[in-house]
């Protein structure tokens, strides 16, 4: 967690979708792989853009990743046909509700600060006189440990030397420009540092040193050191931030280390394992009510887990992670859950202007979105009746797809919590056995092409709508 209780907020590749009903998985017919409204990607189609991207992989679950990825778009093609705009402030306000969410953590953070810590002229001056932190002044003349010995004496006595001219009055700052590491890399500067922080050698020396004094000059392994505590008047400024970050960071990690204890956060012994399903199989799991973790009053569902991922962005490493890093996950989910409901206790809300600019970067991501796939130009053309736009728009769901498998654009997704709400307004399905159907037929055809390659070529790769995207909007 940062410093600001920030989570993520990069939202990534649209994998959070609900899960299709049964009747149409059970219904669908054998040559259509998936529907979408009125709309029906057909297996023959599919298998033809796969056979053309020849480093598609042809697992079943990544040919449905295809698949879902043209429910996304047709769905979202279809609401556009339709002449809905999706910018209501309720659909913005769910597609959008990481981005809200987070600006109401941020103010709830504002709210501790404010309401626990009083940096006020006699707190910093109180503080400053008892020692605890410490702003020094630092300059390192650094050395290698295989430095023979009169090099090593040499630059001693460089060091020596730079400390007469400190104390006679030389600039601490231009000293620390002069053994700045070369690309701009520091070997010193002015820090706050609190009592047992720094190593053995440094540690007693710094916090012996009174307002505006110097040390002498200290070898360690890394090289010569000198020191200097600078009195009040010269850091009072610098000394306050410094302070009040030292201290908030405190205040944050204790206020989340108490979380779980008053939340009574708990996560399930078979939660891993429910994840690495889950991650396997994202669409179905969006429905799963299974219990992940449970806190006061609530509980983290798999299928809430899932809505996480798109946000989160890491559902290659899930599969991976260790079962305690999966159960820190987990705590941590919760622990996102339990701040949005400390905001809500305390009416934490965005201001109307914080909305205005999220509306706006949501309409951006509709306008990106629908310049990749070149809607514009159809929706505004003329001379056409419904069913022949509506037919463009379809063929332009079909080459988009086609051109992203191909690497030939970059993939910009549908927001993932836009297209689960899409996916609650329309039917759709996906049908397995037209999956297994599509890869056979995949396969074939990637052999009738292979017969005529030059020799040589490269296999296909395992590649998913996420790897072969190459990026999203953001």
């Amino acid at each position: 967690m940062s410093r600001k209780l920030r989570t993520i907020l990069h939202i990534a590749l649209a994998l959070a979708i609900p899960a299709c009903n049964l009747r149409d998985a059970m219904t669908a017919d054998v040559s259509v792989v998936a529907r979408a409204g009125e709309q029906q990607l057909r297996v023959d189609d599919l298998a033809e853009m796969l056979a053309s991207a020849k480093t598609v992989g042809l697992r079943p679950g990544i040919v449905e990743q295809w698949a879902q990825l043209w429910i996304d778009y047709s769905l979202f093609v279809q609401q556009m046909a339709g002449g809905d705009s999706l910018i209501d402030t309720g659909l913005v306000r769910r597609a959008m509700w990481f981005d809200i969410d987070s600006i109401r953590v941020d103010r709830f953070h504002t709210y501790l600060v404010d309401s626990l810590v009083e940096f006020d002229t006699a707190y910093v001056d109180s503080a400053f006189a008892a020692g605890e932190h410490r702003m020094l002044d630092i300059v390192l003349l650094e050395t290698r440990a295989d430095l023979a010995p009169p090099e090593r004496a040499a630059k001693r006595g460089e060091a020596d030397a730079l400390r007469g001219r400190l104390a006679a009055g030389g600039s601490w700052d231009q000293a620390k420009v002069d053994y700045q590491k070369p690309g701009g890399g520091s070997r010193g500067g002015r820090v706050m540092v609190g009592s047992g922080t720094m190593s053995p050698e440094l540690d007693p020396v710094a916090f012996a040193l009174a307002p505006g004094e110097m040390s002498d000059v200290i070898e360690t392994a890394r090289g010569f050191y000198l020191l200097r505590r600078p009195a009040l008047e010269e850091v009072r400024e610098d000394y306050a931030w410094a302070l009040q970050d030292t201290l908030v960071g405190r205040m944050q990690a204790q206020f989340l280390e108490d979380l779980p204890e008053r939340w009574r956060v708990a996560v399930r012994g078979n939660a891993p394992a429910l994840m690495r399903e889950a991650v396997g199989q994202p669409y179905a799991a969006i429905g799963s009510g299974k219990t992940l973790g449970t806190y006061r009053d609530g509980k983290l569902t798999v299928g809430e887990f899932v809505r996480w991922l798109p946000v989160l962005g890491i559902h290659q490493q899930v599969g991976g992670a260790s079962d305690e890093q999966l159960h820190d996950l987990v705590e941590a989910l919760i622990r996102n859950e339990v701040l949005f409901h400390e905001a809500d206790q305390r009416n934490i809300r965005i201001t109307d202007e914080e909305f205005a600019l999220i509306r706006e970067r949501y309409a951006v991501r509709l306008d990106t979105l629908r310049r990749a796939m070149d809607l514009d130009v159809l929706l505004s053309a003329g001379g056409t009746t419904p069913d022949m736009r509506q037919r463009l728009l379809e063929l332009s769901v079909m080459r988009y797809l086609s051109e992203i498998m191909q690497r030939r654009r970059q993939m910009v997704s549908v927001p993932p919590f836009l297209a689960e709400a899409l996916r609650e307004r329309q039917d759709w399905s996906v049908a397995p056995a037209a999956l297994e159907r599509t890869v056979e037929e995949t396969r074939a055809r990637r052999a009738e092409l292979a017969n005529m390659a030059p020799e040589g070529a490269a296999p296909p790769a395992d590649a998913s709508p996420q790897e072969r995207g190459g990026g999203d909007d953001q």
